[in-house]
C-alpha cells in the first residue's frame, strides 16, 4: 500500500532510518527473549526489514529507491564519521560504552546480572546500547556505534522536513530548511550526537512526535504516522527513564488537544499507537522495567522504590544552585557563564567563561549564551503575530514541563525547552504578517542567533574529539607495550581493535614511576581510574614543546595519580 499523501522522498528516508532502529532494538530483544546469541547478522536483517517498510509505505517506485539509498548513505557516512573521531565523554566511557561491548560478548540482560557488576547497566534503560551493540557485532569498531545516534537525528530531521511542508505549504523551501536547521542545532544534540551519550535523544524524540502530531492532523485517515508513533514512544521509554516520563507528557497533551477540538478519529488511533507502544516498549525492555520491578520494587531502581536509592544529583549539582529552588536555578542556569551566577546580566563574562558553556554536558548555560536573548525575540515573534492562545498555552507547557524537574538548571535533561525557539518561527512562518518588515527582522535575527549557537556548540565538540583522536591514534601507533591499570570493556576493546600491546596492573600504585611519562586514557580529577605509561621518547615526540596545560598527561615526579 503506498502512502496515499505525499510522493515525499525526505519522508520515506525518515521511515526507513527509523524503522531501521526499531528493527535492530526488536531483534536483538527476541535474541535475548529466546536466549540465542546475537551477531553481525541482525544489522542486514533490520535493514531488510526498514526497507521492506518502506515498499510498504511508498510503493515499488522511483522515490522509494532513492529514500531507500539515502537511508543507506546516512548510516554508511555516520559510520566511517564516527570511525575516524574518537569519543571523549566521560559517561560514554565509563558506563555506555562498557554495556555495549558486553551484549555483543553475549551479556543477556533478560538472564543474567551485568558482567561488570555495574548497578548503571544493569538496571537502567539501555535501547540505545542494544542497538549500538548490533551495530559492533557488524563492523567490529567500537566508535562506529555511535552512527545510531546520526541515524535517529537524520530520521527526525527527514519527518520533520515533510511535516513542515504539511504545516506550512506556502512556506518557500529556503525557510523551511532554515527552521529545520534552526531544530536540528539544538545545543544538547551537537554536543553529544558524536558520544555514546543518550540524552540528546529527548528532543529527537520530541521532534518526530511533534511532526507526527502534524501529520495526524493533516491527514488522519493515514496509518504512516502512528507506526511513527509507535516506534518513537517505544524507542524513547527504553533510551532513559526521563523519557518515558516527558514523551507521556507530550502524548497526553496532544490527546487533550485532540479532546478539545474534537478530532475523535485522531484520538482513538492515537491512544491505541501509544498504548501498544508502551505495552510493546515495556516488554522489549524486560531488563530494566520488568525486572527492576520484580526484583527491587520500582521500575526506575536505582532512583527509586528501595532502600538502597542512589542519589545522582547531590554530587552533580554547581555550588551556584546550592540552596536555591528549581525556579531560581532555572533562571540562575539561563543567566550565568560558567561559574559566574548571573553573569549575562551583571556583566560579569569572559571568553573563557563563553567557551565553556559550549563544553559537553555543561551543567549552566547548556543551551549557549544566546539562549535568554532567543527566548526573548520568541516571544515577542509570538506577539507580533498575534499567535492565537493555543500557541501561547503550547509555550507555557513547554516552560512547565522544564519545570517539573527539579534539576531543571541542567540542559541536558530538558533538551525539549528548545521549542521555545523553533516555534515561534514556525507561527511567523504560517501568519500572513511574516513579509512584514519587524515580523520578518525578528525572525532573520532569531535564526542567525540560533545557527550562530549551532556553530559554536560544534565547534567545542568537533574540538576536543579531533585533538583526543590525533592524541590516541599517536599513541596507539607508537608500538610500545603499555602499562594501563585493570581496562574496562568498552576500553578493552579498543585496545584490541588496534592491535595495542598492554601490560594491565593491579591498580596506579603498582606501576613503576621510575621512568617513562603517564598519560591519561580516562578518570577524573579526584579519581583516577585509567593510565598508561609511555617512554619519555615517545613523549617527547609526542608533545616537544611543553609538559603544560596537556589535559591527558599525568607527572610523575609530583605523583598527582
Amino acid at each position: 500500500m503506498k502512502l496515499q499523501h505525499t510522493d515525499s522522498r525526505a519522508l520515506l528516508a525518515g521511515v526507513t532510518s527509523l524503522g531501521f532502529l526499531f528493527a535492530l532494538f526488536l531483534t536483538e530483544c527476541v535474541c535475548f527473549a529466546v536466549n540465542i546469541r546475537s551477531g553481525g547478522w541482525v544489522l542486514p536483517v533490520a535493514f531488510v526489514l526498514s526497507a521492506g517498510l518502506c515498499l510498504a509505505a511508498g510503493g515499488l517506485r522511483r522515490c522509494s529507491y532513492v529514500a531507500l539509498a539515502v537511508s543507506a548513505a546516512v548510516g554508511l557516512v555516520s559510520a566511517v564519521l564516527c570511525m575516524l573521531l574518537y569519543d571523549t565523554a566521560f559517561d560514554s566511557v565509563g558506563y555506555h560504552y562498557n554495556t555495549v561491548v558486553m551484549i555483543e560478548r553475549g551479556w543477556n540482560p533478560y538472564r543474567e546480572y551485568a558482567w561488570n557488576d555495574s548497578l548503571w547497566s544493569m538496571h537502567y534503560a539501555k535501547g540505545l546500547e542494544v542497538m549500538q551493540a548490533a551495530v559492533l557485532s557488524f563492523t567490529g569498531n567500537l566508535q562506529t556505534v555511535r552512527c545510531v545516534n546520526l541515524i535517529f537525528i537524520f530520521s527526525a530531521a527527514f519527518i520533520g522536513w515533510h511535516a513542515l511542508s504539511l504545516a506550512v505549504p506556502s512556506v518557500g523551501r529556503k525557510w523551511r530548511m532554515a527552521v529545520l536547521s534552526v531544530a536540528v542545532c539544538n545545543p544538547v544534540v551537537i554536543s553529544q550526537m558524536l558520544s555514546a551519550m543518550n540524552d540528546y535523544a529527548l528532543w529527537v524524540e520530541t521532534m518526530l512526535l511533534a511532526s507526527c502530531f502534524v501529520m495526524m492532523w493533516k491527514r488522519p485517515a493515514e496509518w504512516l504516522p502512528y507506526l511513527l508513533v509507535f516506534f518513537t514512544v517505544a524507542i524513547g521509554i527504553n533510551t532513559k527513564f526521563t523519557h518515558f516520563f516527558y514523551i507521556g507528557l507530550e502524548c497526553l497533551f496532544f490527546a487533550l488537544w485532540c479532546a478539545v477540538y474534537r478530532r475523535w478519529t485522531i484520538l482513538r488511533r492515537g491512544c491505541v499507537a501509544v498504548g501498544a507502544a508502551i505495552l510493546a516498549g515495556v516488554l522489549l525492555g524486560y531488563n530494566p522495567y520488568v525486572i527492576n520491578t520484580l526484583d527491587y520494587g520500582s521500575p526506575v531502581y536505582p532512583l527509586g522504590g528501595s532502600a538502597h536509592t542512589v542519589d545522582i544529583m547531590s554530587g552533580n549539582t554547581p555550588d551556584i544552585y546550592l540552596g536555591d529552588n528549581r525556579f531560581v536555578n532555572f533562571a540562575k542556569s539561563l543567566l550565568s557563564v560558567a561559574d559566574s551566577p548571573w553573569a549575562l546580566l551583571n556583566g560579569n563574562i569572559t571568553s573563557g567563561g563563553i567557551l565553556r558553556s559550549y563544553s559537553q554536558d555543561m551543567a549552566v548555560n547548556g543551551f549557549g549564551v544566546f539562549m535568554p536573548l532567543m527566548m526573548l525575540l520568541g516571544v515577542a515573534l509570538m506577539w507580533m503575530v498575534r499567535a492565537k492562545t493555543r500557541w501561547w498555552v503550547l509555550y507555557l507547557f513547554v516552560l512547565g514541563m522544564a519545570l517539573c524537574f527539579e534539576q531543571s538548571w541542567w540542559a541536558r535533561y530538558i533538551p525539549f525547552l528548545w521549542m521555545l525557539v523553533v516555534l515561534p518561527l514556525i507561527l511567523a512562518l504560517d501568519s500572513e504578517r511574516f513579509y512584514h518588515s519587524p515580523v520578518h527582522c525578528a525572525a532573520v535575527v532569531l535564526t542567525a542567533l540560533a545557527l550562530v549557537n549551532g556553530v559554536l556548540s560544534l565547534g567545542a565538540a568537533l574540538s576536543s574529539r579531533l585533538s583526543y583522536t590525533a592524541y590516541i591514534n599517536y599513541v596507539f601507533d607508537s608500538h610500545a607495550v603499555i602499562r594501563v591499570t585493570p581496562l574496562t570493556y568498552g576500553l578493552r576493546q579498543q585496545f584490541d581493535e588496534r592491535g595495542v600491546r598492554y601490560n594491565e596492573c593491579l591498580n596506579a600504585d603498582s606501576l613503576d614511576y621510575s621512568s617513562g611519562e603517564y598519560f591519561l586514557i580516562f578518570g577524573t580529577n579526584s579519581s583516577m581510574e585509567h593510565i598508561m605509561q609511555l617512554p619519555a621518547a615517545e613523549f617527547s615526540r609526542l608533545y616537544p614543546d611543553t609538559h603544560e596545560a596537556l589535559p591527558f598527561y599525568v607527572r610523575v615526579d609530583d605523583r598527582r595519580l
